[in-house]
């Protein structure tokens, strides 16, 4: 049963202000600054992620040049992405110096999310927000629960995004059946097999989330049951044997890297030439989410 509240004055007024941007008259805001906003955070309207029911070139066309004509930089134009494992999604990039625009076209916006703590959204022209899995309760409990079948979804994705919550919140991975969630997740990652364009996407995707996940925790215990249940290993096999035989240097030095380049210069350290080779390779391929200026730096290291 969905729950639905009315939204704030203030968040009326955000909701306005991206219709007049976009002139879409029905969309909703997701992810996870609806429900940094709610808690009170005002700070956190930088990024925007917006999604619009149905797709249609033409739409998504004059969506772009809608955009444009506000003085956004159009940063991705057409990306394909699947949620679900074949539920398609369009995405448009579009940024200026103060906000970028997530803007997502797909049949059905209610699929969007896999944890309780990021399905809560605005709607416009309703003005009000819908919180059916309880995330504004999770958040404050710190207890991320999965609301999909875990079947449904690529794992390297589900990994990505459920370790950027629990760093970004500041959720313990050892809580709460946290660990269950991590392990099962990776049980699935290990019986993957990478075989579409799509899914090597989905690959890159889940290292950018892991490098910004450690970043953000800053915790020698986030990093040590990252180490600990070979999460770090099932996304990059090639670290297996600097892992086993440099754990504590790992853990500790982990924790004081402050950008995403930094983690790729020292995981390179640990590395012989085999391995070195194996780790390059995927790390240049990050230059392909040229809008992520993180993670274009980390594939120009090797260059």
């Amino acid at each position: 049963m969905k729950t639905i509240f009315v939204l704030p004055n203030h968040l009326k007024k955000l909701m306005g202000e991206i219709y007049n941007t976009i002139e879409e008259d029905e969309f909703i805001l997701y992810g996870s600054t609806p429900l940094d906003l709610l808690l009170g955070d005002k700070t956190k309207t930088h990024d925007l992620d917006i999604a619009m029911t149905g797709i249609d070139k033409e739409r998504i066309k004059r969506c772009r040049e809608r955009v444009k004509r506000k003085g956004f930089e159009i940063i991705e134009s057409f990306r394909e992405y699947y949620i679900h494992k074949n539920k398609k999604v369009i995405l448009v990039y579009a940024q200026n110096d103060k906000l970028f625009l997530d803007i997502a076209f797909l049949q059905e916006p209610e699929l969007i999310g896999h944890f309780n703590i990021e399905t809560l959204f605005f709607r416009y022209p309703q003005m009000d927000y819908i919180d059916q899995f309880g995330a504004l309760k999770g958040i404050k409990e710190k207890n991320i629960k999965l609301i999909r079948n875990l079947e449904a979804e690529n794992p390297y994705l589900l990994l990505g995004r459920f370790l950027r919550l629990c760093s970004k919140y500041k959720i313990s991975l050892s809580k709460h059946g946290h660990k269950k969630i991590l392990l099962d997740i990776k049980g699935k990652l290990e019986e993957w097999e990478i075989n579409s364009n799509f899914d090597k996407k989905a690959y890159l995707s889940c290292i950018s989330s892991l490098f910004k996940s450690i970043i953000q925790s800053k915790d020698e215990e986030f990093n040590a049951i990252l180490m600990d249940n070979s999460i770090l290993k099932s996304v990059f096999p090639e670290l297996k044997l600097p892992i086993n035989r440099y754990r504590d240097e790992f853990v500790e030095n982990m924790s004081k890297v402050k950008t995403k380049l930094d983690l790729v210069i020292l995981f390179d350290k640990y590395l012989d030439s085999l391995e070195r080779k194996v780790f390059r390779d995927k790390i240049r391929e990050l230059k392909t989410r040229q809008w992520n200026e993180q993670d274009v730096r980390c594939s120009q290291y090797f260059s």
